[in-house]
């Protein structure tokens, strides 16, 4: 999901170029998707994808009845009761990284250049896929996204397609996406979502522990989501901190109500007194570590192939020099790299380091944290032994 999130970004940024080749993205929706689909395609499209015939019968068995248990789970796939279809996405193959489709359940952008025969065709395709799995499109959720297209070409684009023109930033697998960098507006939907749980919440009577955890456990792991994909704009981060901080001491509103203990005391861990929440800015960045880790292993993933043909050419990220033109998000793993390698005052023990974060190939990213946090200095006050 993530890998479809960090590529969808990088293919928008050539949408914004001034004088850029013609484009043409078509983000699909499917009409509902697990009610119609035939199951015999499905059958044959798990045992062209390789899959042993008795897993494809228990596959067709669990889909196609009305009850089932599930008794094992199996990676990236997932069944729903009555229809059961995949609920989770792939990443279709690299074709000499010339991307022409991504998919995740039934959302599907389909990328061509802009021009008519280019498009006709891979919409002919995609009628052809519809014919044969017994899906459909939904016309008024899909939409069509271009650069540079003359616009007698781009209006003969709706006819055929009757797709509508989309405008950015649109929404993809729950956030926005747009042609150039987000600005602090873009990050509303992230801001309503919490502001509207706390509204919810200040309407009942709840002790500190209470509304600690709520913080804990819903907030945060709502902005976990966010962190992972974005850099997020400091002045975003300080309204979700305004948010937490007033509910958490009884006032909703922001800036009314003066907080009883420090920030810094609130994000340190029990152990050292604090209230055990973390410090979003540096929650970010670990989070955000996880991707120098991948591109660090050169993990098996079209996401960082593309980032390895596109950027790194024959480099690493760890001999690799940013240009203006690079993403925001590629300057952050960067700017990470260069913190750790400052820290540990080269990069073969940066290098080092990062590994010793690892357990079983997977980036542990309370380490992190801990490492980009520091040493912090014990404090006690009367909350850490309430909590």
């Amino acid at each position: 999901m993530m890998d479809n999130i960090f590529l969808v970004q990088e293919i928008l940024r050539k949408y914004a170029r001034k004088r850029s080749s013609p484009r043409c993205l078509l983000k699909i929706d499917l009409h509902k998707t697990y009610d119609s689909i035939s199951w015999e395609f499905l059958d044959w499209m798990l045992k062209s994808m390789g899959f042993p015939a008795q897993f494809c019968t228990w596959i067709i068995e669990c889909v196609s009845s009305t009850s089932f248990s599930v008794v094992a789970i199996v990676p990236f796939m997932v069944t729903s009761k009555d229809s059961g279809v995949l609920d989770k996405g792939i990443l279709t193959p690299l074709i000499c990284i010339q991307l022409s489709h991504l998919a995740f359940a039934d959302d599907i952008m389909l990328l061509s250049r802009g021009d008519i025969p280019f498009v006709s065709t891979m919409f002919a395709k995609l009628q052809h896929f519809c014919r044969v799995s017994r899906l459909s499109i939904s016309s008024d959720k899909s939409a069509i996204y271009s650069a540079d297209i003359r616009p007698h070409e781009l209006s003969h684009i709706q006819q055929f397609t009757g797709f509508s023109l989309g405008d950015f930033p649109f929404r993809y697998l729950g956030v926005p996406l747009l042609s150039s960098r987000l600005n602090v507006c873009h990050y509303a939907p992230l801001l309503s979502k919490i502001t509207g749980l706390i509204q919810g919440w200040s309407k009942k009577s709840l002790s500190y522990a209470g509304k600690l955890e709520l913080i804990r456990a819903v907030i945060q792991g709502i902005v976990n989501f966010w962190m992972r994909i974005f850099p997020l704009p400091q002045s975003v981060l300080d309204r979700i901190n305004a948010s937490c901080r007033n509910f958490l001491w009884g006032k909703v509103d922001i800036g009314k109500n003066k907080p009883l203990v420090a920030c810094s005391v609130v994000c340190s861990p029990k152990k050292q007194g604090g209230l055990g929440l973390f410090n979003l800015k540096d929650w970010n960045l670990a989070l955000l570590s996880r991707i120098l880790w991948d591109f660090h292993c050169k993990k098996d993933s079209l996401w960082i192939r593309w980032v390895y043909h596109y950027y790194f050419k024959g480099s690493d990220v760890w001999n690799y020099n940013t240009f203006s033109s690079n993403s925001v998000l590629i300057k952050k793993i960067i700017q990470i790299r260069d913190f750790i390698i400052s820290k540990e005052l080269s990069t073969k023990e940066a290098k080092k380091r990062i590994q010793s974060w690892s357990t079983n190939e997977q980036l542990l990213v309370g380490k992190v944290y801990e490492y980009i946090r520091g040493v912090k200095p014990t404090v006690f006050h009367f909350f850490a032994a309430y909590y």
